[in-house]
């Protein structure tokens, strides 16, 4: 899987985290932990995948 795919993933679950947080009427720091947090999911969905496809 190529490096920019795998970053292009991370980024869009975590973007969207923050979106969702942003259109639900979040405050700043919340749409920023929204974003944190989706990155760390985000990173965790991809460890899964590579993990059950190896």
């Amino acid at each position: 899987m190529s490096s920019r795919l795998q970053a292009g993933f991370v980024a869009l679950v975590g973007l969207s985290s923050g979106l969702m947080a942003l259109f639900g009427g979040g405050t700043v720091l919340v749409v920023g932990l929204s974003v944190l947090a989706g990155l760390v999911v985000g990173a965790s969905l991809l460890w899964y995948v590579r993990w059950i496809t190896s």
